[in-house]
């Protein structure tokens, strides 16, 4: 069976590159990208991954959240 590489996979609201530069403090710290926009931003804990995630997700499926004050640009 052939292998596929994760850029190829996609999500079905939206596919995400999580590239880890270094561990401090307990969490990560790095980039994420969303495939889909081409977007790229810096994020200090998995935490504010987390939450990028869940806005970027919350555009797409057009959810009414008060705005984050880290979010991805428009």
């Amino acid at each position: 069976m052939a292998e596929v590489s994760p850029a190829a996979r996609h999500g079905d609201l939206g596919t995400f590159i999580i590239r880890v530069q270094c561990r401090r403090k307990g969490s990560w710290q790095g980039t994420v990208t969303w495939v889909e926009t081409n977007e790229t931003i810096p994020f200090r804990s998995v935490w504010e991954l987390i939450r990028l995630i869940a806005r970027a997700l919350d555009t797409v499926s057009d959810s009414e959240e008060p705005a984050e004050e880290i979010c991805w640009p428009e």
